[in-house]
């Protein structure tokens, strides 16, 4: 059985959707839209974002978090709360608190030698997200540790509930995955998440 209230705290209201909308290319340098909603968003960055442009700082700015702050969960340290120069990380997932329904531009970098994300995850719950722009089913998403993963449970921030779990082995690991979303993932062992490389 499922207790959220091991490591999933007290955090009721979160959400992200994030439609992906790849706007133009110029350069090393692509633009994708994230869209929050009014409330908590649980969000993620889906691909390296460029140096410059990817702090706490720099992606929210223009976001009013009526004075939250951003927070991130992990294992290691519990429930942290961010400061503005954090640098936002491929496969973390944040909550990020919106007075009113936005969008925020995203410079994403295209530099073709960029390494490939990767997390450790510890045995528990952690917050993670999709490293790709397109989505992808949680079975491909998670194979870095397929035999480590019991449990997938997204945030829906549009309607502010959490969606239905996702159990490894069962026919709802075919679901899709969104980019941009954040998720929290239940290990029964430690492992290595990789980001996809096809």
């Amino acid at each position: 059985n499922v207790t959220d209230n091991q490591t999933m705290g007290n955090v009721t209201d979160n959400q992200t959707m994030g439609n992906v909308t790849d706007n133009q290319t110029m350069g090393n340098v692509s633009t994708m839209q994230l869209q929050l909603y009014e409330g908590w968003n649980f969000i993620s960055i889906p691909t390296e974002l460029t140096e410059g442009n990817d702090t706490i700082e720099a992606v929210f700015q223009d976001v009013d978090m009526a004075g939250r702050e951003v927070y991130r969960f992990t294992q290691a340290s519990g429930w942290e709360t961010l400061a503005n120069d954090t640098v936002l990380e491929v496969l973390d997932a944040y909550w990020v608190y919106s007075s009113e329904t936005t969008n925020v531009t995203l410079n994403v970098s295209t530099d073709p030698v960029n390494v490939p994300a990767s997390k450790d995850l510890a045995e528990g719950w952690s917050g993670i997200g999709l490293a790709d722009t397109q989505p992808r089913s949680a079975n491909e998403t998670l194979q870095s540790v397929e035999d480590n993963w019991v449990y997938l449970l997204g945030y829906n921030a549009e309607t502010q509930q959490y969606e239905q779990v996702i159990i490894n082995g069962a026919q709802g690991e075919n679901q899709t995955m969104v980019p941009m979303k954040g998720y929290w993932l239940f290990m029964r062992d430690p492992g290595s998440l990789g980001a996809l490389t096809v």
